[in-house]
């Protein structure tokens, strides 16, 4: 007796889970289904291919609605634009005080470099003779820190709004 009620509770237990998988997968689906179903009815008004009863008021109301919708998308695909031309201005900007500092910081490192050798050179040679070197070991100059790549802005934040 017991054996079957443990069965049967895996038996709920398998089903429940079924279940949930089943609800997730097909919330899914409908999502997939609607959003393939906007990219191919952008132009149509009823673009769902099922029939309607159209009253005047119903297809002038969805006409109507149907242009503020492209006149929006229009609206924010230029936005993007200007985004975009603005973020490759401020990307090409940066890409030139990163490459002055790439460069400067390479000039610091062969400066340092060049003069360690020489140290070195004089270290052995004191070492060699018996005596101190002349100077001290050289001390790397400063190297400028990395500037972060900007980020490009999304439309909220270009318009100023800043959460």
């Amino acid at each position: 007796d017991r054996k079957r009620k443990e069965a049967m509770v895996e038996t709920f237990a398998t089903s429940v889970l079924q279940n949930m998988y089943v609800k997730d997968v097909k919330t899914h689906l409908e999502h997939h289904e609607k959003q393939s179903q906007k990219k191919k009815s952008k132009n149509r008004i009823f673009g769902d291919g099922m029939p309607k009863l159209m009253t005047g008021d119903d297809f002038f109301n969805t006409v109507v609605e149907s242009e503020k919708e492209r006149e929006k998308d229009k609206q924010e695909k230029d936005e993007r634009r200007i985004i975009n031309t603005n973020h490759t201005e401020v990307l090409r900007e940066w890409k030139k005080e990163e490459n002055v500092r790439l460069a400067r910081n390479r000039a610091v490192q062969e400066t340092y470099q060049k003069a360690t050798k020489d140290w070195k050179e004089e270290d052995t040679s004191a070492r060699i003779e018996g005596r101190r070197p002349r100077w001290e070991k050289p001390k790397q100059g400063k190297i400028k820190s990395f500037v972060p790549r900007p980020k490009k802005p999304t439309a909220a934040q270009e318009n100023g709004v800043n959460d």
